[in-house]
């Protein structure tokens, strides 16, 4: 392959191509865009993948087996440089595989330990999750995979604490760490903690499997454990720690708690995926399957400086954002980006009267940085953005631009109609999606069959609006889930119209090939 065809490129739009020279503009639209290099199947990295897996009681019958006969299939596309990892959780947790590469032998053992794995019991989703972060904390440098993953599975509602998303997050970001024993009246900076003897490393060797899985039965937060055995206990760090790992989640069934599981993956970079029949597991862990194979970059930043006397007066982002110099200077976190993937940033930006033309005038200057998983390079590139200042302005949008804008719109109508439905008010919440529809319908790009594709959207997100039983019986997901989708602009295999401009071909593959299983 071509090194240009490894790396990132990176342009720049602007609303109009000539704005006058004589002109102050309060708001003028400008668009930085990322399109990552088409995904090889010699070149992708390789993976470190922990399956979370819900197997409390709810799970019983075909969903238990849908799951089963998805995770062989996941373990049979991985390749041996890969290494695969899987923990169950019901009223306890059991980490039944540890990060094992995916040799012929050991797919073989990890297909056996799968067939171990039953429903019944309690759902500590949380002690799961925690155990899956564990796993991926505690690689060896030296042995680890870049691109790293968890596929975190549930179809109810957590049964231990913590319950909420910000609980979990603290408590993920500030982990248990061993610390000498200080007595039972150790604190630390969230007060008194558990205190539990040191648990010895289950991570193993790099072609073996433990024959038996380690288990632990999740205790309430008050009730300490062992405190006065061995050298060594066990508390919460006081320093802050990443997550180390993206999470994505699948919430099956309408009886799962889609704020909690989008919430934990928009905190890590993830997807949430709502998987609304059971026949469609397989689908929906294809899809995220073929976007982890086929990561082409990691760590994305891109920082945004105005020029010239320009302003940046919003950045229509759910991506972190800080602000470094106000008005002028805005650093953005990506985390990482797919194969054939966009990212298209769209800006509000406030434009000086000028003393004089300029047909090249410099408004703003982009920069990106980001780390290649394809040639394990940190790489960076830049691009000033420039429009003709004369003595006349253009009289139509950008037609690009304009159509990621509706994106957004839509996206952002579809999360305040969500905010309205919870809060019952579901004739308000329709007419915040009808809104949309007609501004979308007036748009220079409405003709454009994503821009169809997103009326449709809305349309359907209206139907599941109706009343209580439409929303909570799955419209509440389908709206959250299209509109992580269209934020990110990253399939979540939700069947929605517009959801096909994001479709790659590392993942139409992946489907192809389940299709075949």
């Amino acid at each position: 392959m071509a090194e240009d065809q490894q790396t990132i490129t990176l342009s720049t739009t602007p609303e109009f191509l000539q704005v006058s020279c004589n002109e102050k503009r309060d708001q003028f639209l400008f668009m930085a865009s990322l399109k990552a290099p088409q995904y090889r199947s010699e070149t992708r990295a390789p993976l470190d993948v922990i399956a979370v897996i819900d197997e409390s009681g709810s799970m019983g019958g075909e969903k238990i087996n849908l799951c089963k006969e998805t995770l062989e299939f996941v373990i049979q596309q991985l390749e041996e440089s890969d290494r695969l990892g899987i923990v169950s959780y019901s009223s306890k947790v059991t980490e039944r595989l540890p990060l094992t590469k995916m040799t012929r032998d050991n797919k073989e053992k990890a297909k056996h330990t799968v067939h171990l794995i039953h429903a019944g019991g309690g759902t500590s989703l949380y002690q799961g999750l925690e155990k899956g972060v564990e796993v991926i904390r505690r690689r060896k440098p030296e042995g680890k995979n870049e691109v790293a993953s968890i596929l975190l599975l549930t179809d109810g509602q957590t049964t231990s604490v913590p319950r909420d998303v910000d609980g979990m997050l603290q408590e993920l970001r500030f982990p248990f760490e061993d610390a000498p024993a200080l007595g039972s009246d150790h604190m630390s900076p969230f007060g008194k903690l558990p205190m539990v003897q040191q648990m010895p490393s289950t991570e193993s060797e790099e072609n073996t499997i433990l024959q038996m899985p380690t288990q632990y039965n999740p205790l309430p937060r008050s009730q300490p454990r062992n405190h006065h055995q061995g050298r060594l206990v066990r508390v919460r760090s006081a320093i802050e720690h990443p997550i180390p790992c993206s999470i994505n989640t699948f919430g099956y069934g309408a009886d799962h708690d889609p704020n909690l599981l989008k919430g934990l993956a928009d905190a890590a970079t993830g997807v949430y995926y709502y998987v609304a029949k059971n026949k469609d597991i397989p689908e929906a862990f294809a899809d995220c399957l073929g976007g982890l194979v086929s990561v082409t970059a990691q760590n994305i930043s891109v920082k945004i400086r105005a020029e010239n006397g320009a302003k940046i007066s919003q950045i229509f982002t759910k991506f972190k954002k800080t602000e470094i110099v106000p008005e002028t200077e805005f650093e953005l976190s990506l985390g990482d980006i797919q194969s054939e993937e966009q990212r298209d940033i769209v800006m509000a930006m406030q434009l000086p009267e000028l003393p004089s033309e300029d047909v090249q005038w410099v408004y703003a200057s982009v920069e990106l940085s980001y780390f290649n998983v394809l040639t394990c390079m940190m790489e960076s590139v830049t691009c000033q953005a420039q429009l003709e200042r004369q003595t006349s302005t253009s009289s139509s949008r950008n037609f690009q631009l304009d159509k990621h804008y509706n994106r957004l719109y839509a996206a952002d109508a579809m999360s305040r109609a969500t905010l309205k439905g919870e809060e019952g008010e579901y004739e308000e919440a329709q007419k915040i999606l009808e809104d949309a529809e007609k501004l979308i319908q007036a748009s220079v790009s409405a003709s454009d069959p994503f821009c169809i594709g997103l009326i449709e959207d809305l349309k359907i997100c209206s139907r599941g609006l109706e009343n209580s039983t439409s929303f909570y019986g799955g419209g509440q997901q389908t709206m959250m889930n299209s509109v992580m989708s269209h934020y990110n602009q990253r399939s979540t295999n939700a069947r929605m119209p517009s959801q096909m401009a994001y479709q790659t071909s590392a993942r139409s593959q992946m489907q192809s090939n389940r299709s075949k299983k």
